[in-house]
């Protein structure tokens, strides 16, 4: 029985012949391995392109500027929030130093009574002169009213707390010094404060007793 030709042709098959073949499978092995790489490095460039593409054609969204705080809703005080609220503090506030100034006053032996009455809207004084007669006591009195008038009813003068001119209100001002008892309106006391009343027209308007 004759040898395989196969096996035959195989034993004359020079040595350096398996070498070239195996040279060239390597090499296609590699061309197909670069082929593989560029196109996955293509693959992932396009992907890095689109997004950066995508990313560059996204609609750019403005915010919404800040909402502006809301305004403090103006306080409108009325004559009763300024008869009631205001002035009972202004008066507290200075009360103390006026019966000293007043005691130290030599027409004053004592001051009996200072006092605010929020409800008539009313600043009280009680005096008991130190010379006690009928034309002293209104001469007193009509210094008190002087006194107050400038001190505290005059608009801008350092002690003006008492008045206001919005609401317009001023209180009214009531001053007993032995048997003469004075009252005047809060509108009368800053005309007296304007030198816009005299000594007649107070006699005439402000006497109670």
């Amino acid at each position: 029985m004759s040898e395989n030709p196969l096996a035959e042709s195989k034993k004359n098959f020079p040595w350096w012949g398996w070498v070239i073949i195996a040279v060239v499978a390597i090499g296609a092995i590699g061309a197909l391995g670069d082929d593989d790489s560029d196109e996955a490095a293509d693959s992932s460039s396009t992907a890095v392109e689109a997004a950066e593409e995508a990313q560059d054609t996204e609609p750019i969204v403005e915010e919404a500027p800040a909402p502006e705080p809301e305004a403090e809703p103006e306080v409108k005080l009325t004559v009763e929030d300024i008869r009631e609220s205001v002035i009972p503090l202004v008066f507290d506030s200075t009360r103390a130093g006026i019966i000293e100034i007043l005691t130290d006053m030599t027409i004053v032996q004592s001051v009996d009574l200072f006092m605010y009455d929020p409800a008539a809207g009313t600043v009280t004084l009680d005096v008991t002169p130190e010379y006690d007669f009928e034309d002293g006591v209104r001469d007193d009195a009509w210094e008190f009213f002087r006194l107050f008038a400038g001190g505290f009813y005059k608009a801008g003068s350092d002690n003006d707390g008492w008045i206001l001119e919005d609401p317009r209100f001023a209180p009214n001002f009531r001053a007993t010094v032995s048997s003469a008892t004075y009252e005047c309106e809060g509108e009368t006391m800053r005309d007296l404060a304007e030198s816009m009343l005299s000594r007649a027209d107070w006699e005439t308007t402000c006497r109670v007793s």
